[in-house]
């Protein structure tokens, strides 16, 4: 499954490849231990429960929305789970994946 087109009830499928992206955007972010950047940061993503966690690059959009772009794709990126933000054993602060997106967004 590649995703969802919820208006018509419909499953998407596809080929695995499809299944990796290189970034995502996270909405109604909470920073947890350090204010909130005004420039690009990089962090450790984890973007479900047992996740190892990606190195990433965390991009500013706004005062609440995130944009993370990998280092190496990652696979099954799921708009409404959550993505926490790490620099080691630090939790920076974490928010809910709206969905897979171009680096070119």
């Amino acid at each position: 499954m590649t995703g969802f087109d919820l208006s018509k009830n419909h499953v998407i499928v596809g080929e695995e490849e499809r299944l990796f992206s290189d970034a995502l955007v996270v909405d109604d972010v909470n920073w947890l231990s350090i204010p909130k950047p005004e420039e690009e940061i990089e962090a450790k993503v984890k973007i479900r429960y047992r996740h190892d966690g990606e190195d990433a690059v965390l991009v500013p959009v706004d005062s609440s929305k995130v944009r993370i772009e990998f280092r190496k794709p990652v696979k099954s990126i799921t708009p409404g789970q959550a993505a926490v933000f790490y620099n080691g054993d630090i939790a920076l602060g974490g928010g809910w994946i709206k969905g897979s997106v171009s680096r070119d967004m």
